[in-house]
């Protein structure tokens, strides 16, 4: 073999080996394993008579058990036999056995879902080396809150991602509500409660709106950037036509927010109709989808971080020292 030939064969060599390494290396990406709570609860009790099975489910999950017993299933602990026999109830109830029929059905493979959380995992590593997603695990909850959080668990109410036309959702939700009640929001809200319990807002003595919309925009913007891939409207938990209408009314919006005096306001009632889950944003107009005033707190954190690239994802949820006034400030954002 030649010089040259041998050169050849080394290059290509070289190039299969780098090419080897970014796909098996470090820079690979490991799913997350979910632990199907649920699917363990029905085989543990759906055997009325299998006390040895009951138990070893119990042991096992004695540290989740009460906060969804209690928290989710609103069972008292001051019952004898709690908590089995409300687990049995809440199994034998005919309804709670359709919705845990049509959530197998859905989420029969998880593996989806247990890539995308991998995807998350990996990014919140390089951009917090001292955190990491705690254990994740599946639930039914009858349509209650869609994620249960404790410092070592954040559980999935698969129940409540059925799809938007999922049937026996029209009893119970609003319409504005079913435009997150699909697959494809599981993960942009589970790495919002993920950032929200790993860093709470820090209060100020006096809370204006603005505070909340700083705050709120910081969960947003670190949510994006943990879900590089996934689209915007997701995250923000929107349509595709909400957030254009948003988008497309931005000066707008900002100017009646400033025109009203809203801003700056401390009052309990107007920050919640900026902020909180509602049909519209009452104090625009019907049109403007609800939680309108954490979207434009979205823009003006994007903004922030525009005009101040040396600033770390870390650096921006750390930092309780930076009032919303100077953020917005150094945004530099007038409403577009």
């Amino acid at each position: 073999m030649n010089i040259k030939s041998c050169s050849t064969y080394l290059l290509l060599f070289l190039i299969l080996f780098c090419i080897g390494c970014r796909h098996n290396g470090s820079g690979s990406i490991k799913p997350v394993d979910i632990i199907r709570f649920d699917k363990e609860l029905t085989d543990a009790f759906e055997t009325q008579s299998d006390t040895a099975l009951q138990e070893a489910f119990l042991k096992k999950y004695s540290g989740f058990l009460d906060i969804y017993c209690q928290g989710v299933l609103n069972l008292s602990p001051a019952d004898s036999s709690y908590p089995v026999s409300g687990l049995k109830r809440f199994l034998s109830n005919q309804n709670i056995r359709q919705i845990y029929a049509d959530t197998e059905t859905k989420f029969a493979d998880t593996k989806p879902i247990e890539k995308e959380l991998g995807t998350l995992s990996k990014q919140i590593v390089q951009a917090f080396p001292d955190k990491s997603l705690p254990h994740i695990y599946t639930h039914v909850s009858g349509f209650n809150q869609s994620y249960i959080v404790t410092d070592s668990i954040i559980s999935i109410a698969l129940d409540n991602f059925l799809g938007k036309d999922y049937p026996p959702y029209t009893n119970t939700f609003y319409e504005y509500q079913l435009a997150t009640k699909s697959p494809e929001y599981i993960i942009p809200g589970l790495a919002q409660v993920w950032l929200y319990s790993e860093f709470p807002h820090h209060h100020a003595p006096v809370e204006t709106l603005l505070d909340n919309m700083i705050y709120e925009g910081k969960i947003l913007y670190a949510a994006q950037q943990l879900l590089p891939d996934t689209p915007v409207e997701q995250i923000l938990g929107y349509t595709p036509q909400q957030a254009e209408w948003l988008t497309q009314n931005e000066p707008v919006i900002w100017d009646r927010i400033l025109t009203q005096q809203d801003l700056y306001s401390t009052n309990t009632i107007t920050k919640s109709k900026y902020i909180n889950p509602a049909p519209f944003t009452s104090t625009l107009i019907q049109e403007a989808p609800g939680r309108a005033g954490r979207w434009v707190g979205w823009r003006i954190v994007s903004a922030y971080m525009d005009e101040n690239r040396h600033i770390s994802l870390s650096q921006l949820l750390n930092d309780n020292d930076t009032d919303s006034q100077t953020i917005l400030k150094l945004s530099k954002y007038k409403g577009k």
